[in-house]
């Protein structure tokens, strides 16, 4: 079981006392919001609402990439991710630059930190790579999963095949075997991925999935229970998670896949509960 907790110093013995407990249990801490790091370790100088959110910090600013990974690592982690959820290799094509090294670059950045920083037991690093949503820039679409109907069945799973057999190439070439795949909200994107998965190699990955509150459903409509059966058939899948998601919700989510055998890992790492509107949806940060 992965949490996420907020940042914190493990610097007393108590906490270490905790912390070794937590470990015990096979309960292992995940980073936590890029956003909200960056926005700290900036003094709120960072503004998030760019074309690429937190990956132009990668571009502008990587010296706050390294900062918020510190932050992560000081408050204990066992695995921690790369800021590559808005790296998609399409929308940065669109804007001339060279997405698979901005990649590495941005694995770079995060395995440097973990080699010159960290000094206790070995952290595991993540690849993180978003919903194909990310590529719908400013709707929000993975809040509401309605992207996958904006072309008939066969082409958008194709598109999507596609695009992460894309995303799974860069992060092999960055020195990345182990993927998290975010915020899938349609169980179409989990096959996607699966049938992309399965063109490689070496590789592990958790798909995580945003769902509805007050509800066992994805947001596009699908149970969690079919999409995490879906998930699993595919062996690259160590795992699958729930992200993006009201931290109320949780547990009748989990309760909902209890019927699954053998359950691999599961990551969870709700959002904070507050409530935000945009122009198009309604969805927690």
């Amino acid at each position: 079981m992965f949490s996420q907790v907020p940042v914190k110093n493990y610097g007393n013995s108590s906490d270490q006392m905790n912390l070794n407990k937590r470990q015990k249990k096979k309960i292992r801490v995940l980073d936590g919001s890029f956003s909200a790091e960056l926005s700290y370790v900036s003094n709120g100088y960072f503004d998030v609402e760019r074309p690429n959110w937190t990956f132009d910090a990668v571009i502008d600013d990587p010296e706050l990439v390294v900062a918020a990974h510190k932050r992560f690592i000081d408050a204990g982690v066992d695995d921690i991710t790369t800021n590559t959820y808005h790296a998609s290799l399409i929308c940065l094509k669109e804007q001339g630059l060279n997405g698979s090294e901005l990649i590495k670059k941005a694995v770079g950045l995060l395995k440097d930190t973990v080699s010159s920083y960290h000094s206790g037991n070995e952290l595991r690093i993540w690849g993180s790579i978003g919903s194909y949503a990310i590529c719908f820039r400013g709707e929000a679409a993975e809040y509401t999963g309605s992207f996958v109907d904006v072309l008939p069945p066969n082409d958008m799973v194709k598109t999507m095949i596609t695009y992460h057999n894309d995303q799974i190439k860069a992060m092999k070439a960055s020195g990345v075997n182990d993927v998290l795949f975010e915020t899938i909200s349609t169980m179409k994107e989990a096959e996607a991925i699966c049938e992309a998965l399965n063109s490689h190699d070496n590789i592990n990955a958790v798909i995580s999935f945003t769902c509805r509150q007050n509800s066992v459903l994805l947001r596009h409509g699908e149970t969690l229970e079919s999409a995490v059966r879906v998930a699993l058939k595919c062996p690259k899948v160590v795992g699958f998670g729930i992200n993006c998601t009201d931290p109320g919700t949780i547990t009748t989510l989990l309760k909902s896949v209890q019927s699954i055998r053998n359950l691999p890992e599961i990551f969870v790492y709700p959002n904070n509960g507050k409530h935000e509107l945009n122009k198009y949806v309604a969805f927690f940060t």
